[in-house]
């Protein structure tokens, strides 16, 4: 009896695990019968990145960019895909490498974001005071090339003019750094000049010690000429030369006649002769005088 109940059990469980099998079998026939989507594949679009990290206030070249494929999804508006829109561009802030170059992070090419772009290499940018007289009446230019002189004593106190320097460039007048007013006169307070540092130097201590003058060069003459010192004495006689003076020979004057005398042999000596009697003896002695 106990074996007809064990058969049972047995025969039951095989059945359940059978009908088990059928079932996944077929619910895997049926998946495998329905269409399976192909996996979306993102569209790329190629853009401009940084090949390194730049700097900022920095004019791009080609070497410092390149093209990569991003995702469509992942391009931010603005995002640069020409090349040759950044070449020259210059950069507002720094860049990573890898970055994408973006609109808002460039200044536009052919814009002059700061005087600082505007200085010739090996030159500094310094400001001086100015008025209408010494400015040449407002008449100076940005891009103008000026000779700056200086009045100041010297060390035997005279007032002396001196050329301290010449073929100077004027980087801006005022805030201005471009002649918007198509060459008519602006009397400013400030001048912008690009110099050496020596020559600033120099500049700096003819301001502080005395009085400069703007002398604005012609067009196109760059030439640099040796100059003199001027004094009080020069203004005074520029017109007026000193007269030559002409030299006469002098009347012949008679030679002078120096005569000298000679010393005076002395006299011969007189000798006498003097009769002397000691006792009873007499003896003639020779006496001079």
């Amino acid at each position: 009896m106990k074996l007809k109940k064990r058969s049972l059990a047995l025969l039951v469980s095989l059945s359940l695990g059978l009908a088990s099998a059928i079932v996944t079998y077929l619910y895997l026939q049926d998946l495998s019968k329905q269409a399976v989507p192909a996996t979306a594949v993102p569209k790329l679009v190629r853009v401009v990145v940084a090949r390194e990290d730049i700097p900022s206030k920095t004019s791009l070249t080609a070497e410092m960019v390149a093209y990569a494929e991003i995702p469509e999804e992942a391009v931010l508006p603005g995002s640069i895909r020409n090349m040759e829109d950044v070449i020259g561009a210059v950069t507002k802030s720094p860049l990573l490498a890898g970055e994408v170059l973006n609109q808002n992070r460039l200044w536009e090419k052919g814009v002059t974001p700061g005087l600082t772009f505007q200085i010739p290499p090996g030159k500094r940018a310094i400001t001086i005071g100015v008025n209408e007289v010494i400015g040449v009446a407002g008449f100076v230019k940005p891009g103008d090339y000026v000779d700056v002189l200086a009045t100041m004593e010297n060390e035997r106190g005279q007032d002396v003019t001196n050329t301290i320097l010449q073929h100077v460039q004027v980087l801006a007048i005022a805030q201005e750094t471009e002649d918007k007013e198509g060459g008519k006169p602006k009397v400013a307070t400030t001048l912008t000049l690009a110099v050496t540092l020596d020559e600033a130097a120099r500049l700096t201590l003819a301001e502080e010690r005395g009085v400069l003058r703007i002398v604005l060069r012609p067009a196109e003459q760059h030439d640099r000429l040796r100059t003199a010192p001027v004094t009080i004495e020069d203004v005074l006689n520029a017109y007026n030369p000193a007269p030559v003076r002409q030299v006469v020979d002098p009347e012949p004057v008679a030679p002078k006649v120096i005569i000298r005398r000679l010393p005076q042999e002395p006299p011969a000596p007189v000798i006498r002769q003097v009769e002397v009697i000691r006792g009873t003896v007499k003896e003639i002695v020779q006496v001079v005088k």
